[in-house]
């Protein structure tokens, strides 16, 4: 079987950094879900507070992707890589914070943007309509529709900058806080909801 130069530098190279680059990957990992769980930790109960509901912030969620190694091995559906963590809120869907890495379609595949983003799932799309008219209306913040049923606020990261990851969460979070008290909470994107300007 021919080997070509460049396959045989890889796997010299890869074999010595293979476990080292592994090692890193789940450090990185556990440090951005960390720093998201300690703004969900410190704004959580005052987040539920404008929204006018109850939320456990001790048991948020955490999520990676891509995490399966076939979803890894497949470049194809690299869409976005992404770390997070997210609260349930039964009236509502879920809250989640995290970060978020995706291909610039301007630039290539090898330009990479990195994004803040506190954002919810709404329970239903009918939910999500209601409320990112209210949510826009508040103009605290650019509300952006996402896929399925979500809605978010995002902040890219520029290079040299990302660091300052969690105090943008945490800025984010603020700007959330201030639109659910301005809509009214929960009951002012409740269907048939007069509008609320708090």
């Amino acid at each position: 079987m021919e080997i070509s130069e460049s396959d045989r530098k890889l796997i010299n190279e890869g074999a010595v950094h293979y476990f080292d680059a592994l090692r890193a990957l789940r450090e990185f990992r556990v440090l951005i879900l960390g720093l998201c769980d300690d703004v969900v930790q410190r704004r959580g109960e005052d987040l539920a507070k404008a929204m006018g509901t109850q939320v456990d912030i001790s048991t948020p969620s955490g999520g990676v992707w891509p995490d399966k190694h076939r979803d890894l091995l497949n470049q194809a559906s690299w869409k976005r890589a992404s770390i997070w963590r997210s609260l349930h809120f039964p009236d509502f869907g879920g809250a989640y914070w995290g970060i978020f890495c995706v291909p610039e379609r301007t630039r290539g595949d090898k330009a990479i943007a990195v994004y803040a983003v506190v954002g919810y799932e709404t329970n239903n799309g009918a939910i999500r309509d209601r409320a990112l008219r209210r949510f826009k209306e508040a103009g605290v913040a650019r509300i952006e529709k996402r896929e399925g049923n979500e809605v978010e606020i995002r902040e890219k990261l520029n290079g040299g900058e990302i660091d300052r990851f969690p105090e943008v969460l945490d800025r984010m979070t603020e700007g959330w806080i201030k639109i659910w008290q301005y809509v009214g909470g929960l009951p002012g994107i409740a269907e048939g909801a007069e509008p609320h300007n708090g």
